[in-house]
């Protein structure tokens, strides 16, 4: 079975979810824009709601025609996003 970057990244193997991750979002309290790729297989709707949830304030955006790595797959909408959220 290949070895996601979640868990390659986290060391979580067999793991689909760190609980840990969860306990710290709380603590972040400066402006948080999230950025998803649409074709993502890493960060998906469901978590990506559930972080606006735990994170009052933050903004989230989905860039079309990117995966995970948003930069690599679509740099000119990812850096409009980026450029306007720190506006």
């Amino acid at each position: 079975m290949p070895i996601s970057p979640t868990q390659w990244i986290s060391g979580a193997f067999g793991l689909t979810e760190i609980p840990y991750l969860w306990a710290q979002v709380h603590h972040i309290q400066c402006p948080t824009l999230i950025v998803r790729g649409a074709e993502s297989n890493v960060l998906g709707p469901n978590v990506t709601q559930r972080m606006l949830e735990a994170l009052p304030g933050a903004k989230a955006v989905e860039i079309p025609g990117a995966t995970h790595t948003v930069p690599q797959d679509q740099p000119d909408a990812f850096w409009r996003e980026v450029n306007a959220f720190l506006a």
